[in-house]
């Protein structure tokens, strides 16, 4: 086998690699976001009713709100790792290029 190969064997595998992650931080993210999503709001409409505190437009805004705002600071981080996933994806496919060009 030559050296070549091995660095395009490499370069496959760790592709493949950054691949997996941003599928895998993909759904982590669809999950977070609902888990916390429907738990946060579930949990305040919980509490409004055992204290018996009359529900209003300005509390329900607040709700959303604030489960808005928690989801908009789970999106940056996972769109982050899943932006420099696709940076590192593309060095690598621009190294296997490379590779290609070598070896014709």
């Amino acid at each position: 086998m030559k050296k070549s190969d091995k660095d395009l064997e490499l370069l496959s595998l760790s592709y493949s690699r950054y691949v997996s992650r941003a599928h895998t931080t993909f759904s982590s993210w669809v999950e977070a976001i609902i888990g916390i999503t429907i738990g946060y709001i579930g949990i305040i409409l919980s509490y409004l009713q055992i204290y018996q505190i009359p529900l209003d437009k300005f509390k329900l805004l607040s709700i959303f709100l604030m489960s808005i705002i928690i989801v908009g600071i789970i999106t940056s981080i996972a769109v982050f790792i899943m932006y420099h996933s696709r940076i590192e994806r593309k060095d690598i496919v621009r190294k296997i290029k490379s590779l290609r060009l070598d070896n014709t």
